[in-house]
């Protein structure tokens, strides 16, 4: 039977027209606040309801029957009931929570329509509402429009690894038929036969996204046709990147993004429509694929509303610009630390709690018992039969008492191994095998006297793909208490020959097996933490509003982040942070993404700010209105001073700064030798001015400060580019300087004299 996924239901625009607008409003009205689940949107329910009228085949539907008959309105909401069974393929607790929200739907519309000779919809509680809903079920049937349900149900193709996967290419049928769509279903799905699934993922849908763009340009079959020609293509290729970048901006995203993304298309698409396949012709000229180039100060777009702000943005505010650099760096490195140190604490706490219910369990169980509860989990019959047979309250209750692995408990300990070993990533806990193929120990063993795991992170590629993590004290322990928590599962799927028993992560989901998923994590973790009192230890605790932001944070990939940011603080190295992420070497492009750009632009506005609050000082210092001039407060100003007041450089002695006027043999000795602490945002500075001074006008006149500031940073900067052996780090800090140059004209404002 088809299959339908509902997240899909959204992007069908013939279901928008199955309705009449006076219906639907009416509908959107006396349904509203009514939703499947807490985290689904209000549109749901619509959705449904919509798609249920387009597989009847009907259009502009108006109600008039079902808003007159109380027969014909339950009638259609059993029949809604049946189709939503039948081609949604939802759970069993899903299912109820559809029911239960329809229940609700058709049972406002009947009360208020006066309906009371409805009994069904008289029911009070859930559970006899589900129940009598789904006992009138059995002997309804439906007749439905076949062309209209193959637009809406998704398709299934089959990765290299035997894993299956749902994709959807309605838009595709509705606008260029079944034969063109199994065309590209056949593509994708032999493409799928020889790749990962992630790959294979990442790949469809940004195909998905940017193909998509041809049913705007060529929305009939005959003209997409002829636009995919060999001496068309390239000209129908270049109008829908026009039209999608176009879009991209007006949703404020990221334009060198887009384009990274239109490459990839163009060449999936050459790779699996043309050249290898040839269903389409090869182009006869080359499809445009522009290189996007950043420019030295960013464009900044128009953001979407509700853009949160990061979490480095939350540690980087309210820094002091007096207190010493090392001082600001200590003081970012220790509200990392106490955010690190807040959710470690709470992780902590449940590791312990999880552990103490897995001890009750095994102290009042016995294994045939748990081995039992497990054979009654996996078989056919309700949960909500199972739990109350066993005289539970609820199915959490149950999972308590039996310590059956749920999602939430594997992320909570995946989080753990995540914070400990932040070179663990979400695909590489995906991947993670407790045993090989032929059955025996292999992701976690003794090696020597340490314990180690071992997975894969396929991105790296075959030949470095396997990679080792060496076990600490604390996270052994998470290691085996994964084990024990996962060994009835397990056990489970080796009887029945079941090859997931081989992952490490498994997890219950009502009466099923699935493997390891980060989906919705930073919501469970948001329910962890927000609350700082649920944290035993009060010396720990934090502010609400404080924990709730870093909560809603959270994610695999921003506590790598975070682990990687803490340790560069705490080295200053940016070695150190990639061997804390399991890089194998220095990428300054892959370590950017985790120690941010925010942290470089806060140090960079940092530097030139004291640069300009030095200089006007200087220039102002006899002045009333002097702080009103700078960002320093009186009670700071002598200590800003101290550590960063301008003082008059020594002249450089070098041959092309030379004097040859004959110096007095009164004068003291010349100094040959300055000394630099050469930092970064020295350098950047130094390269602003040579830039600045490099570039001025004869009518533009530096002020005296500045020029020894000038011969300065010629100097530095010249021994630098000319000493072929200068230190690595130098050159790493010249290149980063030279990566990211700072604004010159603000550098302008105070270097110049005002006539």
């Amino acid at each position: 039977m088809l299959k339908i996924d509902s997240n899909d239901l959204r992007f069908i625009p013939q279901l928008k027209t199955t309705l009449s607008p006076v219906f639907r409003l009416h509908l959107t009205e006396v349904w509203k606040g009514i939703k499947v689940t807490s985290s689904s949107t209000e549109e749901s329910l619509c959705n449904f309801y919509e798609s249920f009228h387009y597989a009847l085949g009907n259009e502009s539907y108006s109600g008039s029957d079902i808003l007159n008959d109380p027969d014909l309105l339950v009638g259609q909401y059993l029949d809604l009931l049946l189709y939503i069974k039948d081609y949604f393929a939802p759970s069993e607790q899903y299912f109820d929570s559809i029911t239960w929200a329809f229940f609700r739907a058709f049972q406002n519309i009947s009360k208020g329509l006066g309906f009371t000779e409805n009994v069904l919809f008289e029911n009070e509680t859930r559970r006899n509402a589900i129940n009598k809903s789904l006992a009138l079920l059995q002997s309804r049937f439906n007749n439905y429009n076949e062309e209209n349900l193959r637009v809406m149900c998704c398709r299934t193709v089959t990765t290299s690894l035997g894993y299956t996967k749902k994709i959807n290419l309605s838009r595709f049928q509705m606008h260029y038929g079944e034969n063109f769509t199994n065309l590209l279903f056949c593509q994708l799905n032999d493409y799928a036969s020889k790749t990962i699934t992630t790959t294979f993922i990442s790949n469809y849908r940004n195909f998905v996204k940017h193909a998509s763009l041809w049913m705007e340009i060529e929305p009939k079959l005959n003209g997409v046709k002829q636009a995919l020609k060999a001496n068309n293509v390239s000209a129908f290729f270049e109008s829908c990147m026009l039209l999608g970048f176009a879009k991209s901006q007006a949703d404020g995203n990221d334009p060198k993004a887009f384009f990274k993304g239109w490459a990839a298309f163009v060449d999936f698409y050459k790779k699996v429509f043309t050249k290898k396949s040839n269903v389409f012709q090869e182009p006869s000229k080359e499809i445009i694929c522009p290189n996007f180039k950043d420019t030295k100060r960013a464009p900044s777009f128009p953001k979407k509303k509700g853009v949160q702000a990061t979490i480095h943005n939350k540690w980087i505010v309210n820094i002091p610009l007096h207190i010493t650099d090392n001082d600001a760096v200590e003081l970012l490195k220790d509200r990392v630390s106490n955010d690190i140190c807040y959710l470690k604490s709470f992780l902590e706490q449940e590791f312990e709690e999880i552990k103490k219910r897995m001890e009750t369990t095994e102290s009042t169980y016995s294994e045939e018992d748990i081995l039992s509860i497990y054979d009654v989990i996996f078989s056919t019959e309700s949960w909500r039969n199972i739990y109350q047979d066993y005289n539970y309250w609820s199915y959490a209750e149950m999972q308590f008492a039996y310590s059956i692995p749920t999602l939430t408990i594997i992320q909570y300990l995946s989080c753990i191994l995540v914070m400990e070993h932040p070179q663990i990533t979400r695909s590489w806990l995906a991947e993670w095998k407790l045993y090989d193929r032929n059955g025996n120990l292999d992701g976690y063993k003794q090696v020597s006297e340490q314990w180690v795991i071992e997975s894969l992170k396929r991105r790296k590629g075959v030949a470095k793909s396997q990679q080792i993590v060496t076990l600490n004290h604390y996270s052994k322990k998470v290691v085996d208490l994964m084990i024990k928590l996962t060994k009835f599962v397990r056990d489970y799927l080796k009887e029945k020959e079941d090859e997931r028993y081989r992952y490490m992560l498994l997890y219950c989901n009502n009466s099923s097996i699935e493997l390891f998923s980060s989906f919705g994590f930073a919501r469970k973790i948001l329910n962890l933490i927000h609350d700082p009192k649920k944290l035993h230890d009060r010396s720990k605790r934090i502010h609400q509003r404080d924990a709730a932001e870093l909560a809603s944070l959270i994610s695999f990939r921003s506590l790598r982040r975070s682990m990687a940011l803490h340790d560069y603080l705490q080295n200053q190295s940016v070695t150190s942070a990639a061997k804390v992420l399991g890089h194998s070497d220095v990428r300054w492009s892959l370590i950017t993404s985790y120690i941010p750009q925010a942290l470089i632009d806060f140090f960079n506005a940092r530097w030139v700010r004291q640069f300009q609050n030095a200089i006007v000082f200087e220039a102002m210092k006899d002045s009333p209105h002097l702080f009103e001039a700078i960002d320093i407060k009186p009670d700071d100003l002598e200590v800003f001073l101290t550590n960063h007041g301008l003082r008059n450089l020594p002249k450089m002695v070098a041959p092309e700064l030379s004097d040859d006027t004959e110096k007095s043999k009164d004068e003291s000795v010349s100094i040959e030798q300055v000394v630099f602490t050469v930092s970064t945002g020295l350098l950047q500075v130094f390269i602003a001015i040579r830039e600045l001074v490099n570039e001025l006008s004869s009518e533009e006149k530096l002020i005296e400060l500045a020029l020894g500031w000038y011969e300065s940073a010629v100097y530095v900067l010249k021994s630098i580019e000319l000493e072929e052996q200068c230190e690595e780090q130098l050159i790493k800090m010249y290149n980063l300087a030279v990566e990211n140059p700072l604004d010159v004209n603000e550098l302008k404002e105070v270097l110049l004299w005002k006539a």
